[in-house]
């Protein structure tokens, strides 16, 4: 049965396309927002676009975004 659960499990990138249409905002939105939830500060986007690219690229979800 634990087999079963971890298949259907959504991976951590199916995640972060979810809250995004839940919330309707962008998935660099998603990114942003996390940001400022996690470190408690306003991030300029340049700061966030290597993560974000990364994200697209490889399907890597930073700690904070999760």
């Amino acid at each position: 049965m634990t087999g079963e659960l971890q298949k259907n499990k959504p991976t951590d990138a199916q995640l972060v396309y979810k809250a995004s249409a839940w919330l309707e905002i962008s998935e660099f939105q998603v990114f942003v927002e996390a940001w400022q939830a996690w470190f408690n500060e306003v991030v300029p986007e340049k700061r966030i676009e290597p993560f974000f690219v990364n994200f697209l690229d490889n399907g890597e979800v930073p700690f904070w975004v999760r």
